[in-house]
């Protein structure tokens, strides 16, 4: 696992752009993207039609063809077509119109088709470098991403841009309700399984945020992180019960997370850390909290993530 590096440096930086710039990893999300292509992420979903929940539903009605190409794109290649929670997403990527600076090869579209029961949103929503910054970035190139959580509510998908050859980069989490409204949120990575705590808390406040509350959604996003005993217990508890008192009065606004992994078992199965809530940007801290997971090990010896399985308040 790559080392930890304290994530208290973060806030003491005067721009998270910055500070991404030296935290994410290409590799980290070629990985994340082959994996997804392959079908094996780690969600309550299929790449089938035949898509199973771990929370109860009702009958989704079923997901028509997508439509034909209405615009001619370069290199368009399918990456995958995932069906979940009465939603239907397809990702692919294309050649985009600007060429990457010094290179002899052109930036990337990620382009996202999206269905909710059964009525198409919106199709090749394209998702470009400069649509992600606000700007024209051609020193950059996109890596098409990869979705990391479907819930009722929102579709989760993450996607990055870096300088070529470099690791030097930003990641985004793109979130899309249940009438395609898009928000993207620029997030900070630490390369260790403190991550999916991260992923986890961003999940759960945006689906806290919702009116009203999906339950069924929290069970997804609970079953998603957590072990299953811890996820039980989690769901019989209030939502807001899981945020620290100071981050409840903010929920509604927003609210970016990290985490840090601080201890590590032996066997390199059990694991601590902290996770910090900080104002928009991580411009400035909230609030934190411990947390506790365990991992899993195969026959190889290869551990992977297993689930959160505790958290604790930090009282003054």
């Amino acid at each position: 696992m790559i080392g930890t590096v304290c994530l208290f440096c973060y806030l003491c930086q005067k721009s998270a752009k910055d500070t991404m710039n030296r935290r994410l990893f290409q590799s980290f999300c070629m990985t994340m993207l082959a994996i997804s292509a392959l079908g094996l992420m780690p969600t309550a979903c299929t790449k089938t039609r035949n898509a199973t929940q771990t929370a109860s539903t009702k009958p989704s009605k079923p997901l028509p063809e997508p439509r034909k190409p209405t615009k001619t794109y370069k290199n368009l290649r399918l990456i995958g077509d995932t069906t979940c929670a009465g939603w239907r997403v397809i990702l692919a990527s294309a050649d985009g119109p600007t060429k990457v600076k010094g290179e002899n090869y052109y930036d990337k579209l990620f382009l996202i088709t999206l269905y909710k029961d059964g009525q198409l949103l919106f199709d090749k929503k394209e998702i470009s470098t400069e649509k992600l910054h606000g700007k024209p970035r051609s020193e950059l190139q996109l890596t098409p991403g990869y979705i990391e959580l479907i819930t009722r509510t929102t579709v989760y998908i993450d996607v990055a841009t870096f300088y070529p050859e470099t690791d030097d980069g930003w990641l985004f989490s793109l979130l899309f309700d249940k009438n395609g409204r898009l928000s993207v949120r620029p997030f900070i990575i630490e390369m260790s399984e403190a991550d999916n705590v991260a992923s986890f808390y961003r999940a759960w406040l945006n689906e806290c945020r919702q009116k009203p509350i999906d339950k069924a959604s929290l069970e997804m996003v609970a079953n998603r992180y957590c072990t299953p005993s811890f996820a039980k217990q989690l769901l019989r508890e209030a939502p807001l019960s899981l945020l620290p008192a100071k981050v409840v009065g903010k929920y509604r606004f927003d609210v970016d997370v990290m985490a840090e992994l601080t201890h590590n078992s032996e066997d390199y199965l059990e694991q601590r850390g902290t996770v910090y809530f900080c104002t928009k940007d991580y411009e400035q801290q909230i609030d934190s909290l411990a947390y506790e997971l365990r991992n899993e090990q195969d026959e190889n010896g290869y551990t992977s993530f297993g689930g959160i399985t505790g958290f604790k308040k930090f009282h003054p």
